[in-house]
Order: C-alpha cells, then sequence, then structure tokens
C-alpha cells in the first residue's frame, strides 16, 4: 500500500503522511487516546485518517526526512534506518496487541491526507476482508531444521534404491565401482531431499488442519548460509482459542521426527505482515 502521488494543494509542503496499519475505526481510537509508543519522527503524534469504519494509524513527517529525495539517502544511513524501524514496530506491536490490524510495510508513505483516504476507498473491500479473516488470530512462524547428516544414514538404511545400487557397487569391477558410488552419492542427495520434502509437507498439513491459514515463504539466502540446517519456514494465521493446541501439535510433529533429525522452532505472535494484501 505504499503509494507516492502528487501532492494535494490543501496539505503544507514540508509535511508528509506515514502510516503504520490499518485496522476498525472503533478498535483502534481508544488505543490512541492511551499511551501509544512515539512514531518515526519525533514530536509528531499519532493519529486515525479515516475513512467509514476503517482507520489507518499515521503521523506526519517532514520532507527534509522522508521526502522522495531524502528518503533513500536515509535508508543508507544503518544508525537512522535501524531506529525508524525499530519506531515502527514499537506502533505496530502495540496496536496489534491490542486490535485486529493489517500492518503496513516500514515505509509506506502517502504525499497528503485526501491521497491516502482515496487509497483506503479504493481499498476498502479487501481491507475489510482481510480484517473480518484475522480477527482473533495472530501470526506464528514455524521453522523446521533438519540434521541432514542424521537424515541420511536414516534413508541410506531404509531407501530400496540405495539398497539396490549399494548390491551392485559390491559386484562391480573397481572402474565401473568407482561410478557406482558417485551415482549411490548424487541419488542419496536426492534421497535426503525428497524426505525432508515429504517432512516438510506433513507438518504443514498438520498444523495447518488447527490453524486454518498458512503457507510456506521464502527463507532469505542470507539466512540460509548462516543457518544450512533450516529446511523450510512456515507462517500460520493461528485462532487465539486454538493456540495451545496448535502448539501440541507442533510439540508432536517434532517427537515424531525426531530420529529424522527434525527440530522445530515456533515464534510469535507476530502482527500477520505475511498475510497482509497491502
Amino acid at each position: 500500500m505504499s503509494a507516492r502521488t502528487r501532492p494535494s494543494r490543501s496539505r503544507k509542503k514540508n509535511e508528509l503522511f506515514y502510516s503504520y496499519c490499518i485496522g476498525n475505526k472503533a478498535e483502534l481510537e481508544p488505543l490512541l487516546a492511551g499511551k501509544p509508543p512515539e512514531g518515526v519522527q519525533s514530536g509528531n503524534p499519532l493519529k486515525l485518517v479515516t475513512c467509514g469504519r476503517i482507520a489507518a494509524v499515521v503521523s506526519v513527517v517532514s520532507v527534509d526526512q522522508f521526502g522522495e529525495q531524502s528518503f533513500p539517502e536515509k535508508m543508507a544511513d544503518a544508525v537512522w534506518l535501524a531506529e525508524r524501524a525499530l519506531s515502527h514496530q514499537s506502533v505496530v506491536d502495540y496496536f496489534a496487541t491490542k486490535a485486529d490490524i493489517l500492518p503496513l510495510r516500514f515505509g509506506t508513505i502517502h504525499l497528503s491526507e485526501s491521497r491516502l483516504k482515496k487509497v483506503l476507498s479504493k481499498k476498502k473491500a479487501d481491507i475489510d476482508s482481510f480484517l473480518k479473516a484475522a480477527a482473533g488470530r495472530r501470526e506464528w512462524g514455524v521453522d523446521l531444521f533438519v540434521d541432514t547428516s542424521k537424515l541420511h544414514k536414516q534413508v541410506s538404511g531404509a531407501s530400496p534404491l540405495l539398497k539396490s545400487l549399494k548390491k551392485q557397487a559390491e559386484k562391480s569391477s573397481p572402474g565401473h565401482g568407482y561410478l557406482m558410488r558417485k551415482r549411490i552419492e548424487t541419488a542419496s542427495r536426492q534421497e535426503v531431499r525428497k524426505e525432508v520434502l515429504k517432512i516438510v509437507r506433513d507438518v504443514q498439513k498438520e498444523l495447518l488442519a488447527i490453524a486454518g491459514n498458512g503457507k510456506r515463504v521464502r527463507v532469505p539466502a542470507g539466512q540460509l548460509e548462516l543457518e544450512p540446517d533450516l529446511a523450510a519456514r512456515l507462517v500460520f494465521l493461528v485462532p487465539q482459542s486454538s493456540l495451545r493446541r496448535f502448539r501440541a501439535k507442533a510439540e508432536k510433529m517434532a517427537e515424531k521426527y525426531l530420529g529424522s533429525g527434525l527440530r522445530i522452532e515456533l515464534s510469535g505472535p507476530w502482527p500477520p505482515y505475511n498475510f497482509s494484501p497491502a
């Protein structure tokens, strides 16, 4: 929902509107009247921009920091970026723990209040649909780690294909035996990958049966380099009433595949970024 459009004549030339999240006006108003955290620019309080029953939590920011020319330069400043990203997340977390919201990504900026209202009006049906689907739910992450060396041993002893290739290798001549061993290595890696995929699908299916909404998401390449055993990352929109069953099922799945070297890590609750249509 990030947008930069032509400025409205009614707005001040040095002002922009930074958006954090969207929700039902009736839920957000009392929270705004409480003690919300400070926004991304010190001294500029949070406020609501409304469109019927829905509202966006925003704060006014200056062009010299968040303008089309200055913002990319500021983003290159690691300290500035970290401080603003933390402020953004603090605001989103404050409202997400107390209301059903559609979280917006860092850097969602509109050039005027009227333009933001037009965006809310245009996307009102999608926003209403999302808020209804996310009501009473929170996002939980499920990381699946697999000890491939342990899984390799298990697969080697159970795979009919690998057993057959090993028997052929034992009967082969020295020269042909070398080629067979290379073939076994390739087949072994393929069998391990197939088993990992089977485990991931089984875990996802079982947890999805409880959550009702979930999917597999891409793991950043940089994280895979740091954690090569990370086989998959799943995210689920879990009903608060089902959280205990969800966690118990995750523990059972970890026990089921303990011999395969599976380890499951849950994280959350998070604002539902991975399910947001914005």
